[in-house]
C-alpha cells in the first residue's frame, strides 16, 4: 500500500469517527429536547389557572425556563436534518471502508 492509499485511509477512519461521535452528541441533544418538551407539553395539554400545580401557568413558565435551549424548533429542525445527513454520510464511509477492508 503507498503512502498516499495509507493517508486515505486514514482520513477515511478519522472522518468516519467525527461523525459517529456527532451523530451520538445529535441523537443526546435531541432525546434531552425531546424529554423537556413532553413535560412541557403535558402540562399545556392540561393547562388552567386553577388546580394542580403542574397544570397552571406558573408550572409550565418554570418549565419553559428550565428547557435547556436546544428546544427550539428552529433548532430541532436543524440538528434533525444533520442527523439525516450524517445518516447518508455514515453509510457512503461504511461501504468506503467496507471495501478499503476496514470494519
Amino acid at each position: 500500500m503507498s503512502a498516499e492509499e495509507d493517508a486515505a485511509l486514514v482520513r477515511l477512519v478519522k472522518e468516519r469517527s467525527t461523525a459517529k461521535s456527532r451523530a451520538k452528541d445529535l441523537e443526546r441533544d435531541l432525546r434531552r429536547a425531546g424529554e423537556a418538551l413532553f413535560r412541557i407539553g403535558a402540562s399545556l395539554r392540561k393547562i388552567q389557572m386553577i388546580g394542580s400545580y403542574t397544570d397552571t401557568p406558573p408550572y409550565v413558565l418554570t418549565e419553559l425556563e428550565k428547557a435547556p435551549e436546544i428546544c427550539g424548533l428552529d433548532t430541532i429542525r436543524s440538528m434533525v436534518t444533520e442527523l439525516r445527513d450524517l445518516e447518508k454520510t455514515l453509510a457512503d464511509l461504511d461501504s468506503r471502508a467496507r471495501s478499503a477492508g476496514v470494519d
